[in-house]
């Protein structure tokens, strides 16, 4: 089974991004462009986030239509006289199956925490924004 891939730090990747800015000779960053340098970064890691959920679902699918395949091959050409053994690894697919299920829907929630606190923060970043450009006008 192929572990599911673990998040990316995504505050590192923020604090890289705005020290590589802070960097270039003879420019100093204003609020305003850091602020919206965050949320195209909360963006990009909103997108990255939703992709990595999709290629998690279709690799969890694959495992399951693999089972299945196992499943119907077992009855089509295992010989009735070994029974037990047929029914010993019907039970393990079997058990391989809801365990699959079990990770299907712990990725399901955790992708839905992810991207939950990831807009939280682009929301948050928003209203900044909209706050400076009152403040502005």
């Amino acid at each position: 089974w192929r572990r599911i891939r673990p998040p990316l730090r995504a505050s590192a990747r923020l604090d890289l991004l705005a020290a590589t800015y802070r960097t270039r000779p003879g420019e100093r960053p204003t609020t305003a462009s850091l602020l919206e340098l965050q949320i195209a970064f909360w963006s990009e890691e909103l997108t990255r986030l939703r992709k990595s959920h999709h290629d998690d679902l279709r690799h969890l699918l694959q495992l399951e239509c693999d089972i299945d395949t196992d499943l119907m091959h077992l009855d089509t050409y295992i010989p009735l006289r070994i029974w037990q053994p047929r029914t010993w690894a019907r039970d393990t697919l079997k058990t391989r199956q809801f365990h699959l299920e079990m990770e299907r829907r712990r990725t399901i929630q955790i992708h839905e925490r992810e991207v939950r606190d990831v807009q939280v923060k682009l929301l948050e970043l928003l209203v900044q924004r909209a706050i400076m450009e009152r403040e502005r006008a």
